[in-house]
């Protein structure tokens, strides 16, 4: 009896001390998993802060070069070219915006206005790119007698603001709108200040000055100091070509959504195409064009030429307008008091041309 207790009690207290090291095991393993856990979680919660971070700001930057992608896209050409005019310095001999000249295209360009400004002359020049928004200015902030290039910004705001129907005029579709199709032709191609006149009593300044503001022109169009005439510089006159640019040449009434798909309207489209291609056309078409002669016979040059020489005291030769080339399109505005000098402005605008040909397109 006394043997067999004295196993019992050797069995009870090795299984006692089996008991103790299994728990001394167990509790070593559940100090050492959450050791591991609290040293695991900051890393992991580092790792989700830093991947959520990156993915915020990769988001953002999505979402901004989205934006200047949907701004680039629904700016127009016109407004792309005026903003580039803004950006000219009107005072600097020669100004660039979005391209620099190279030396032997800077050296050429001041020969060619020293040789006019050395002779007494004052010139204002503006050339814009239209397909890269690139800008050229030459004291494009100083203003000359505008003489006959204001008929055609005048004519331009009358037609795009809606105060002539310009398909009724085209069509003669009454009287009143034959008489302002004549007038408005002999205004442009063949520069009448008589038939010029008749359209500015009929129709007034408002609309003008409206759409001059609207544009960005620095000169009150109204002003009627000069008459019906007014000084100007090349950057305003540049301002309203490339309006005009887009109202010729650029209509995008057809990407309208709310435009309905009908017979009709497309009719209407149609009718209202060649409404302003007759327009363009009657530019094309002036008389007395000093940028035309200086160009390549290749270019088609839609422009409204002005020239005074002495009467009332009053000086200018001068040309606005757009040129269409087989390397794309460009708004020209030379303004100048030079009458007379046609030899003068046509190197100037020839070497205007090749910089733009060579540096300035896209």
């Amino acid at each position: 009896m006394r043997a067999s207790s004295a196993q019992a009690a050797a069995r009870a207290q090795l299984a006692r001390r089996r008991l103790i090291m299994a728990l001394g095991a167990a509790l070593a393993i559940a100090v050492a998993a959450t050791t591991a856990l609290h040293t695991f979680w900051p890393t992991a919660n580092g790792a989700a802060s830093t991947a959520a971070s990156q993915q915020s700001q990769s988001t953002k930057t999505s979402a901004a070069k989205e934006q200047t992608a949907s701004q680039s896209k629904s700016q127009t050409t016109a407004e792309r070219a005026l903003q580039s005019i803004g950006k000219l310095d009107d005072s600097a001999q020669i100004s660039t915006v979005g391209f620099d000249l190279d030396t032997s295209s800077q050296m050429q360009l001041e020969q060619a206005l020293s040789t006019l400004e050395s002779a007494g002359y004052t010139t204002s020049v503006v050339l814009v790119d239209m397909q890269t928004g690139n800008a050229l200015g030459s004291y494009a902030g100083s203003a000359v007698y505008s003489a006959s290039t204001i008929k055609a910004p005048y004519i331009l705001s009358l037609a795009e603001t809606g105060t002539i129907d310009l398909q009724a005029v085209v069509a003669g579709s009454t009287d009143a709108d034959t008489q302002t199709q004549s007038n408005i032709d002999q205004a442009i191609t063949m520069s009448s200040n008589d038939a010029y006149a008749a359209l500015r009593k009929t129709y007034g300044a408002d609309a003008f000055a409206k759409w001059a503001s609207a544009v960005g022109m620095n000169v009150d169009v109204s002003d009627e100091t000069l008459g019906y005439y007014l000084d100007i510089s090349a950057a305003d006159m540049a301002r309203a070509w490339a309006q005009g640019y887009g109202y010729l040449f650029e209509d995008d009434s057809s990407d309208d959504a709310s435009a309905a798909d009908t017979d009709d309207s497309a009719d209407s489209a149609d009718t209202d195409t060649d409404a302003r291609a007759w327009l363009a056309n009657e530019f094309a078409n002036t008389y007395g064009s000093v940028i035309r002669p200086a160009l390549s016979e290749n270019d088609t040059v839609y422009s409204k030429p002005g020239w005074i020489n002495g009467e009332g005291g009053l000086y200018s030769l001068s040309d606005a307008g757009v040129v269409h080339t087989d390397s794309g399109d460009y708004v020209l505005a030379v303004m100048t008091d030079a009458a007379g000098e046609y030899d003068l402005l046509y190197n100037l605008i020839a070497t205007l041309d090749q910089i733009r040909t060579d540096v300035m397109g896209s």
